[in-house]
């Protein structure tokens, strides 16, 4: 886990990692009353770019 603190001061991110979603579903569920959350799902940038090849080829097929 990484915490880290935007730049312009008005809050930061909880970087996890986790082969169970259901485990900050339930993290979010208890500190929500605490605090304004937000979750982005992500994926490693040579995955997202593999998948962004993928939706061009696909793109360019069907046109």
């Amino acid at each position: 886990m990484q915490f880290v603190g935007r730049v312009d001061g008005r809050g930061g991110f909880a970087v996890v990692e986790t082969e169970d979603v259901k485990l900050i579903a339930r993290d979010t569920a208890i500190f929500s009353a605490y605090f304004d959350m937000s979750v982005y799902p992500v994926l490693d940038i040579q995955e997202t770019a593999a998948i962004g090849g993928q939706a061009v080829e696909f793109r360019q097929g069907v046109g």
